[in-house]
């Protein structure tokens, strides 16, 4: 599509660095987070130098949140996930329904659930806990 692109699991096979991606098949979610912010910051700092010289004030984003810290101790974050699937994991947990998905490769190297039809639906089972 001539979009900008990083080839993360070429790099990883190249360089054998497995401190982003953990020695797993897909990257936890603390490489997607600094993912996001790479991508983030490199909008931010081209947006910034396109209003340079604008006469709109910059925005400023409040420090705290917009809840109360009392309301926010009743609620736990899962730091770590109760449920993996991993496609090709030979005896792992499978969809409970799969319609218009087929499991395979569409790139060398790159095997996963591959959606061939609009509105293809799959279901899993999810653990989810503190």
């Amino acid at each position: 599509y001539g979009l900008p692109l990083v080839d993360c699991a070429s790099l990883l096979e190249r360089t054998g660095n497995h401190m982003i991606w953990g020695r797993r098949l897909h990257p936890p979610w603390q490489s997607h987070q600094i993912f996001a912010d790479v991508i983030i910051g490199t909008w931010a700092k081209g947006f910034r130098d396109l209003c340079a010289g604008a006469s709109a004030p910059k925005p400023s984003f409040p420090a705290g949140t917009l809840a109360t810290r009392k309301l926010l101790d009743h609620f736990q974050s899962c730091k770590v996930g109760l449920s993996e699937y991993y496609a090709l994991k030979e005896g792992g947990p499978q969809p409970t329904e799969v319609d218009g998905w087929r499991l395979f490769e569409d790139r060398p190297g790159k095997p996963g659930w591959i959606s061939e039809k609009p509105g293809a639906v799959m279901n899993f089972r999810l653990s989810f806990g503190a």
